[in-house]
């Protein structure tokens, strides 16, 4: 083969790179609108991204065809060699990507499980450049019949994905697997440069000159691009992990006992009621704000001021998202507003999120706290902690006498009922008015429908479904919706988030699905006592088309709450408060206000 001749490949070689590199490219483009989607963007400016990244991808493909179709590339006695260039070209690309405010995003939004799945594309690359070989398109030595192993980073990359993905993955893996593979990606890239007739280090009928026409020239044009963009992106997510993880390190330092850790004595902790963090730099320790969630806002304060000055506007543009430290582990909570103070108590599978509806609406007149309990949403998981009902609803008495609230109205949700309405039936006194949402308090094994279903969940083919199916997520809460379409994806993933671990969902999800029927005896303690329940106003809003609590279960309230104003929502489940929420506010509202 001349080395400045177009290699004689056949059909099926030549149509699998003109295929595999804009599939490549693509790929890419999917991820920047994915990264942007979970980073909050507005649909708009989605939109512009994704048309900008697209036409300056589809620019590149055209302008490294066009080159290599000019011969321009195949040029070995010119001095520096234009392929060298080029090579240098594309890994210098790779980097300002990654450093670039795509790559950031890209960072920031993706998890790290898919960052490290995608570089799979390298096994099936690696098998096309096989084939090359075998064609005598390639020169042996670029193959994984030579000296090239790059084919080990591809089939691994899924498996290391996966067991990220799943949580099981040591904290060593990814480090070791991204150094190997990127190792690994430099060998074949200097082996390639040695092979060409600059060097010809392996003879002169062995050279590497087939990369400088189309479409081959992808394969330093896009495929190496995108494996070096790929392995400088891990990078830059794990050290981001590790600066997270420090700067938590110092939060935690603060909880337990740091003297900065309620801030000095002078401190206005009622107009500035932010979190303490710090993170250590070369030139010292800084000090700074991190409320809320979504894409970042940053505040930079002038002379001779501090980022108190900012506090308006942050309590504007971010929920409060604060944690406390209980005897039984850490707590998360929603602190929002000010005013009469409103408690939201969540139940099973989800946590405080399902409330922002009504926080939202809320907030501007009274104090909204929502507690994740433990192991749900942000909040801790302690292993030793036992997740029945029993257990939370101490924790969450801990919660509310370490808050010191009082005059609560109390809002309670699915298992938010057994867990919270203990509150108000031992202290009646600090509880104003109560709110049900499709909940209950008494034992359910006089219920068949809810007998059977019970017996199903708590075994140990229920507990399969729950740790291996995610059963409670993925199959139970679509079908408590009423109308299933408003569960969006998006909606959706807030609550399988949390339990992406087949672990946890057994130990947090099926511990609740046993005490449905294993903890009896103390919902029969409870709805002995539920004559306590009548002082207090009442509000039961009520999806009709909840699969678990039908009507049967509202007439129960009805009867132990003759005077409780009953809203009936036809078309809701078992989550009236996401699927109607203006309903739910507008009756919520006018029930505070009265």
């Amino acid at each position: 083969m001349s080395p400045l001749s177009p290699p004689d490949a056949s059909a099926w070689l030549s149509a699998g790179f003109a295929v595999f590199a804009p599939a490549l490219t693509a790929l890419f483009v999917v991820g920047v609108v994915w990264a942007e989607r979970r980073l909050g963007a507005p649909p708009a400016q989605v939109r512009r991204r994704a048309v900008t990244v697209a036409g300056v991808a589809a620019v590149w493909l055209a302008a490294t065809w066009v080159l290599a179709a000019s011969g321009a590339l195949a040029r070995f006695a010119v001095r520096p060699p234009p392929l060298l260039l080029f090579l240098a070209a594309v890994l210098g690309l790779a980097a300002a990507i990654a450093r670039s405010r795509v790559g950031t995003r890209l960072v920031e939004a993706l998890p790290l499980a898919a960052l490290v799945g995608v570089q799979g594309f390298r096994l099936p690359l690696e098998l096309l450049m096989h084939r090359a070989a075998d064609e005598g398109v390639m020169p042996v030595q670029m193959s994984y019949s030579g000296r090239n192993l790059d084919i080990l980073t591809g089939a691994t990359a899924v498996v290391v994905a996966a067991a990220v993905a799943r949580g099981v993955a040591p904290r060593w893996l990814v480090p070791v697997w991204n150094l190997v593979g990127a190792a690994l990606l430099v060998n074949i890239v200097a082996v390639a440069v040695v092979s060409t007739p600059v060097f010809a280090w392996f003879g002169p009928d062995r050279l590497n000159t087939w990369v400088a026409f189309p479409p081959f020239v992808w394969l330093p044009g896009v495929m190496v691009l995108a494996a070096a963009l790929g392995h400088l992106l891990v990078w830059r997510k794990l050290r981001t992990r590790a600066a997270a993880g420090r700067v938590e390190a110092q939060q935690d330092v603060g909880r337990s006992g740091d003297a900065d850790a309620a801030g000095p004595a002078w401190l206005d902790r009622a107009a500035y009621p932010f979190r303490h963090r710090y993170v250590d730099l070369p030139a010292g320790r800084v000090h700074f704000v991190d409320e809320g969630l979504g894409e970042p806002v940053l505040f930079v304060h002038g002379t001779p001021t501090w980022s108190f000055e900012f506090r308006h506007l942050i309590r504007a543009l971010a929920p409060r998202y604060r944690c406390v430290d209980l005897p039984s582990g850490r707590v998360h909570f929603v602190d929002e507003g000010l005013g009469e103070p409103v408690l939201f108590v969540h139940g099973t599978p989800t946590w405080s999120f399902e409330f922002r509806h009504l926080i939202r609406a809320l907030a501007p007149r009274y104090r909204c706290v929502a507690p994740d309990l433990l192991g749900f949403g942000l909040s801790s998981r302690p292993p030793a902690f036992p997740y029945t009902p029993e257990a939370h609803a101490t924790v969450l008495a801990d919660f509310v006498e370490t808050l010191r609230l009082d005059r609560v109205t109390l809002v309670v949700h699915d298992y938010g009922g057994p867990i919270g309405l203990p509150l108000c039936l031992d202290h009646p006194e600090r509880f104003s008015r109560l709110v049900l949402l499709n909940t209950w308090m008494w034992p359910l094994d006089d219920d068949p429908d809810v007998k059977w279903k019970a017996r199903l969940a708590s075994g140990r083919v229920g507990r399969f479904l729950y740790q291996y199916a995610n059963a409670s997520l993925r199959l139970i809460v679509p079908m408590a919706y009423g109308d299933r379409a408003k569960l969006t994806r998006a909606v959706h993933r807030q609550y399988l988030e949390p339990f992406r671990r087949r672990g946890d969902r057994a130990l947090v999800l099926h511990a609740l699905a046993r005490a449905i029927l294993g903890s009896r005896d103390f919902y029969a303690g409870l709805w002995g006592r539920a004559e306590r329940l009548k002082g207090h106003p009442a509000l039961i809003i009520w999806g009709m088309k909840d699969p678990a609590f039908g009507p049967r279960h509202l007439a129960r309230w009805e009867s132990l709450l003759p005077e409780a104003r009953v809203v009936r929502l036809a078309r809701a489940g078992h989550w009236p408060h996401e699927e109607e929420p203006a309903r739910v506010v507008e009756a919520l509202e006018s029930f505070l206000r009265h």
